[in-house]
Parts: structure tokens; C-alpha cells; sequence
């Protein structure tokens, strides 16, 4: 399973890598987007540290965290893949950067209390086993600590809508996750996402399996108005319809 899996990532996202190599995320007061999502809230409510993020992607998130927040004292950053890794150090250069090929199930037992926040964005999703493994995620925060999780939200609005004419409401491609957005047949049904939650479900799994004790809803836009004031404060007031999950758990 994980070597398709591994297959499929390289395949998908790799390519797409180099586009965003030298981007930074807009810091907007109205973000939309689960990448001005993170900026945004993370940047509210961090106080100073170590940080984690797990799979970084092509590392838009860590070079504007660490563009935002001068109180960053080191940041680790992990892949998937080696691949993924690779294109990670070649990228960041900012010597607080410290780069890893890690499967975030089986994140190192050596790094438990080593950090103030982990960022986690779109990526529980593709999770084989998600409880566990943010059991094990929990143990790496300091006391006090933070993690920020982002994932599609399978109740907004939009999917409620696909529900009730009867369709799959797919979260990471088109055609019920049989078809890419650019209408190609998929490689990975669905884009790998193995798990679907809601706010509720979430806060839920994060409390009562995972160890955590307090969970803040964090919405935010997701672009599908012109007016983004309008669009962020009704992600921001009713997050369980019109937002993606967006979630800090301490």
C-alpha cells in the first residue's frame, strides 16, 4: 500500500513542485484557502518555538511561516517521499529549516515533547490510519503546544448538495473521484484521500481517542464568492457549512 501510495505522489505532485519553488502565501485579513488559512491563524496564535509541519509539500507553507513569524527558532519539515525531500532541500535554504523523508505514521519516537506547533495541511486525509496516528502526533508537542489541521470539510455546503441529488461529493477530483480536474482518469481514486470527516467528527476522534483538550474551529473562505469579506466571515461564523476544516487542537 504505501509504495502506491509513494508512486502516486511522486507522479502527481512532483511536476508541480518547481511552479511554486521561490511563492510566498499572501497574509490577506480575509483569507480564502486552506494555504491563507494556515498563515492567518497560525500567525494569530503562535507564541514562539520549535515547529513541525508534516508533509510540506513544495514547502509554500514553511517559507511563508517562517517569512511571518520572526519567532520561529527552528523548523522541521517533512516528505513523504524521498523525492519529495529532495526537492524540499534544495528549496529551503534558511538554515532553521531541518528536512526529513517521513512517514507521519510513524513520526520518531525521539521527537516527543520537542515542539510548540505542528502544522498539518492536507494530509489526515490521506492517512491510513488517521487515530493512531495522531495519538502518536500528540506525544511530540511540548505542553502548551499546538497542532493545525486542514482537510475538506465532507458536510459544506457544496457536498450537501451533491449528497442530496444522489452523488458522491469527492473531495480531491471530479466525477465522484473518478476523473482529475483536468479531466483526466485518475490514478488513485479520489487523489488517495482515504477518509472523510466533519468539524464534529474530528473534534471528536482528536478528544476522546487522541488525547487532545481543547479544539478552535478556524474558517475561512473557499473562493467561491467575489466579495471575500463577505465569504471569510461566513466561513469564520458557521464553519461547518461553508468552510473547509480548518482546526487548532492543544
Amino acid at each position: 500500500m504505501h509504495d502506491n501510495l509513494e508512486r502516486h505522489y511522486n507522479k502527481k505532485y512532483l511536476s508541480a513542485y518547481p511552479k511554486y519553488a521561490n511563492e510566498y502565501i499572501p497574509m490577506r485579513q480575509y483569507p480564502c484557502g486552506r494555504f491563507e488559512g494556515c498563515v492567518h491563524y497560525f500567525s494569530k496564535l503562535f507564541k514562539g518555538g520549535k515547529v513541525l509541519e508534516l508533509s510540506g509539500g513544495d514547502g509554500r507553507i514553511a517559507r511563508s511561516l517562517m517569512k511571518y513569524n520572526d519567532n520561529i527558532e527552528s523548523y522541521y519539515i517533512s516528505e513523504f517521499t524521498e523525492q519529495g525531500a529532495s526537492f524540499l532541500r534544495q528549496n529551503l535554504t534558511d538554515s532553521r529549516f531541518e528536512i526529513y523523508q517521513i512517514n507521519a505514521e510513524l513520526v520518531p519516537e525521539s521527537w516527543e515533547k520537542q515542539f510548540d506547533a505542528i502544522v498539518m495541511v492536507a494530509l489526515i486525509e490521506h492517512l491510513i490510519d488517521p487515530l493512531r496516528a495522531m495519538q502518536k502526533i500528540r506525544k511530540l508537542l511540548k505542553p502548551g503546544g499546538f497542532i493545525y489541521i486542514d482537510t475538506p470539510n465532507i458536510a459544506k455546503y457544496t457536498r450537501r448538495i451533491k449528497l442530496f441529488l444522489g452523488q458522491f461529493p469527492s473531495t480531491a477530483s471530479a466525477n465522484e473521484g473518478l476523473t482529475t480536474y483536468e479531466k483526466n482518469q485518475v490514478d488513485m481514486y479520489d487523489d488517495g484521500h482515504l477518509h472523510y470527516f466533519t468539524y464534529r467528527s474530528l473534534d471528536r476522534m482528536l478528544t476522546e481517542y487522541c488525547g487532545f483538550t481543547q479544539i478552535l474551529k478556524c474558517g475561512y473562505g473557499c473562493e467561491h464568492l467575489k466579495i471575500k469579506s463577505v465569504e471569510f466571515m461566513m466561513g469564520r461564523v458557521w464553519p461547518e457549512m461553508f468552510s473547509e476544516i480548518a482546526i487548532v487542537a492543544y
